[in-house]
């Protein structure tokens, strides 16, 4: 489940998704589009080359996107594509579909990271390209994609309350939920998605299908020992 975020980014995206933007065109939630070959590509907090840069994609990863705005023109695009977190990426970096050029998977020969397969649902602990240990999991459920792409977790709060409210969500919506005593929760973006234990999905939902609203849940038995292998700053790697 998501989503636990600061007050102050909290309300900010609660008002990017209430207040109509001019220009702005909708799109299906859960939509993505896709980092065009080349390097690193700047998300921003408005849609213009001026505005603060929010975090960085890299090249075949997937940006969830809920709509378009118009803003400021680069290499004669003005389209710009507002993220699920209510940040922008201009359409001129961007493809909708698939590209080449995925740097692949986030380990090294040596390194310590975390693959998420949205494809068999499983999440394993790797040590280079070695399977030290894997765990079944239930990721975002249609219209609540788990984001694509390269990540390193960022945020180890341990045990949270989660809450669609701070998105503006209100008691009544089929969206709406209060989770209590989350526990091992890991963020691996600033969008409120993390990997946590999830105590509340039925039991045969591990491994076979998705309950989430974006996050990577797992038996706490197993988020246990991905709290116990992770760090601030491993690389996360989502994929299908």
């Amino acid at each position: 489940m998501r989503r636990f975020l600061p007050l102050v980014m909290a309300l900010a995206v609660a008002l990017a998704a209430l207040v109509p933007l001019a220009g702005g065109t909708a799109a299906a939630a859960g939509s993505y589009v896709y980092v065009n070959p080349g390097g690193a590509v700047n998300v921003r907090s408005a849609p213009n080359l001026s505005s603060s840069v929010m975090t960085q994609v890299y090249p075949g990863d997937a940006v969830v996107v809920t709509g378009t705005v118009t803003g400021q023109s680069v290499g004669g695009d003005s389209t710009w594509y507002r993220t699920k977190s209510g940040w922008y990426i201009s359409d001129s970096v961007v493809s909708s579909s698939p590209t080449s050029g995925s740097s692949g998977a986030s380990g090294s020969a040596s390194g310590r990271w975390i693959d998420v397969n949205l494809t068999t649902l499983t999440v394993s602990a790797m040590v280079g390209n070695q399977v030290v240990y894997q765990a079944p999991a239930t990721t975002g459920k249609p219209g609540w994609g788990t984001p694509i792409g390269h990540f390193t977790i960022l945020r180890r709060p341990g045990t949270v309350t989660m809450s669609s409210g701070t998105f503006g969500l209100q008691p009544g919506d089929p969206n709406y939920y209060v989770q209590p005593n989350v526990q091992y929760t890991q963020y691996f973006d600033n969008a409120g998605d993390a990997l946590h234990g999830n105590y509340w999905s039925p039991a045969d939902s591990f491994g076979n299908y998705n309950t989430s609203h974006g996050c990577v849940g797992m038996r706490n038995s197993d988020a246990a020992y991905f709290w116990n292998f992770g760090s601030i700053g491993m690389p996360v790697y989502v994929h299908y």
